[in-house]
């Protein structure tokens, strides 16, 4: 029996790595902005990331390249 692909964006997450996500998604990051106080006030936009087919993103919050992979989780 052939599994049946499901088409457009995908999320695979993977043993001891990162989310693969798939399907030409748009990626861009947030900040939380302050307001006078230091207190959070709402969600600021922070950089935007080139398209592609496939985004690696890190898990183990140890990349140096963060949101993305780059393979440190292998080495701890």
């Amino acid at each position: 029996m052939n599994p049946v692909k499901a088409k457009g964006p995908q999320v695979q997450i993977t043993k001891d790595g990162p989310y693969v996500v798939s399907g030409k998604v748009p990626l861009s990051q947030e900040i939380i902005g302050t307001n006078e106080e230091g207190e959070s006030a709402k969600w600021k936009h922070s950089r935007t990331y080139p398209s592609q087919e496939r985004y690696a993103l890190c898990r183990c919050g140890h990349s140096s390249n963060k949101l993305l992979c780059d393979g440190t989780h292998i080495s701890i």
